[in-house]
C-alpha cells in the first residue's frame, strides 16, 4: 500500500482534480453571460430619481421590471388621462351663448357670428362653384366641406330661431347665387373671378356690406365695365351691397339715397385697382375724379332726375347748362 501512495498522487495531479474518492463532485459553473444592465426606481421613493444600484438579468427574467406599468389609460401614473371638455358655447366668439350646430364639421357657432361668417361668404364664395347648389363653405373655417345655405345648420336650437339676422343671411345668400344666374349675357369665368375680387376688395375697404341689403328679394346684379389691363370687360356687381346715404340734391333741394362716397380714399384705391366707368356709374352721379373742376366749383350731390336733365341738356348741344340751386 505504501508502494501504491506516490503513484495514486500523480494520478490526482495530472487530472488537476483535488476531489479523492470522497465521493464529492463539485458543481459544474455556466458560462458566464453577459450582464444587462437595468435601473430601476427607488422602492421608498417613487417620484423621485432612479436608484443607482444596478440589476443583472438571467436568461428568461422580464426585462421591464424597471418600467412602471401601463395601465389601460395609457399613463405609467395609473390614473386616467383627462378627457377633453365639452365645447361650450360659441367656437368663435368663446361666448357661453345659445349656439346652432354646424353640419360640415359639427362646430357651434351663436347667431351672430353665424351671421358674420355666412354674410362673409355671400361676398366671397356666392362666385364659386356656379353650377353647384353646394357653395357655401365651413363657417366655423374648420374643414373643407361645402354646403348648400339650407343645409348649414344640423340644430338651429335658439340661435336661429330667435336671430331674424341668420334667416336672412340664409335667405340673402340664396337670393344672391338666383340672381347671378339670371344675369344675361352669361358672364365668363375671367368676368367672374374679377367680379369677386372687386367685391371682396370693396368689402375690404369698407364701401360694401351685406346687411345693406333690404328685403333679400330685392338682390338685383348689373354688369359694369371694369377694365382689367388692356381689356375692359362687363362684371357682374351686387350694387345693393354698397353702403349708402341720404344727400340734398343741389339743384331740386330734394333729399334722395346713394352711394356714400365719403370715404374718398377708399374710393380712390378702388378705382386705381379697378378702373373703368363703372366708378360713377354706381355712384348715379359724377364723382370727384370724373369732374375735378366742377367739383372745385361746388357739390355734386345731384338727385337722379336733375342729373338726367344735365345730361340731356350737354347731349342737344347746347352748351354749358347751368343747375339751378333751388330754394
Amino acid at each position: 500500500m505504501d508502494a501504491l501512495t506516490p503513484l495514486l498522487q500523480s494520478l490526482m495531479i495530472g487530472n488537476g482534480n483535488s476531489a479523492m474518492t470522497t465521493g464529492i463532485t463539485e458543481p459544474k459553473l455556466e458560462p458566464e453571460l453577459e450582464p444587462r444592465e437595468l435601473v430601476p426606481q427607488s422602492r421608498d421613493s417613487p417620484s423621485e430619481s432612479p436608484s443607482v444600484s444596478k440589476w443583472f438579468l438571467r436568461p428568461g427574467q422580464p426585462s421591464d421590471l424597471s418600467q412602471p406599468s401601463k395601465s389601460k389609460f395609457g399613463s405609467g401614473s395609473g390614473k386616467p388621462e383627462a378627457e377633453p371638455e365639452p365645447q361650450l358655447g360659441c367656437v368663435r366668439c368663446k361666448l357661453p351663448i345659445p349656439t346652432c350646430l354646424i353640419s360640415c364639421c359639427k362646430r357651434k357657432l351663436c347667431g351672430s357670428c353665424f351671421t358674420k361668417a355666412l354674410n362673409a361668404a355671400i361676398l366671397t364664395n356666392v362666385w364659386d362653384n356656379l353650377g353647384l347648389q353646394a357653395w357655401v363653405a365651413c363657417l366655423a373655417k374648420a374643414c373643407a366641406t361645402l354646403k348648400a345655405p339650407q343645409d348649414i345648420v344640423v340644430d338651429s336650437a335658439e340661435a336661429l330661431s330667435s336671430s331674424p339676422a341668420a334667416q336672412h343671411a340664409i335667405a340673402l345668400a340664396q337670393s344672391t347665387r338666383e340672381a347671378i344666374h339670371k344675369v344675361r349675357p352669361r358672364p365668363a369665368q375671367r368676368e367672374i373671378k374679377l367680379a369677386k375680387h372687386l367685391h371682396t376688395t370693396l368689402a375690404d375697404l369698407g364701401l360694401m356690406s351685406v346687411r345693406e341689403i333690404q328685403p333679400a328679394e330685392a338682390v338685383s346684379v348689373t354688369l359694369f365695365p371694369v377694365r382689367a389691363g388692356f381689356l375692359t370687360q362687363p362684371v357682374p356687381i351686387l350694387t345693393g351691397m354698397f353702403k349708402t346715404e341720404t344727400k340734398t340734391c343741389i339743384s331740386c333741394s330734394a333729399a334722395f339715397q346713394t352711394v356714400d362716397a365719403n370715404n374718398q380714399a377708399a374710393w380712390g384705391s378702388v378705382s386705381s385697382a379697378f378702373p373703368g366707368d363703372w366708378t360713377w356709374m354706381v355712384l348715379g352721379r359724377p364723382s370727384k375724379p370724373v369732374l375735378p373742376e366742377c367739383a372745385e366749383k361746388h357739390s355734386l350731390d345731384i338727385c337722379p332726375t336733375c342729373l338726367v336733365a344735365l345730361t340731356e341738356g350737354l347731349a342737344e348741344g347746347r352748351g354749358q347748362v347751368r343747375i339751378d340751386r333751388k330754394g
